[in-house]
């Protein structure tokens, strides 16, 4: 799980609680695959095909 915030959410526009999560991503750079940790919030609001409730 991540941890709780408090913020205004610019995936829906309003000032609530996201969860914070991180996953690992990989991505090719030059030829390189190159690991990173990704920073993204979950909004209870939209979901998973971009609408808001």
């Amino acid at each position: 799980m991540g941890k709780k915030i408090i913020l205004d959410c610019s995936l829906c526009g309003k000032y609530h609680e996201v969860t914070e999560k991180t996953r690992l991503a990989k991505v090719m750079i030059k030829g390189e695959d190159v690991q990173y940790v990704e920073f993204y919030y979950d909004c209870p609001y939209v979901t998973m095909n971009g609408k808001v409730l």
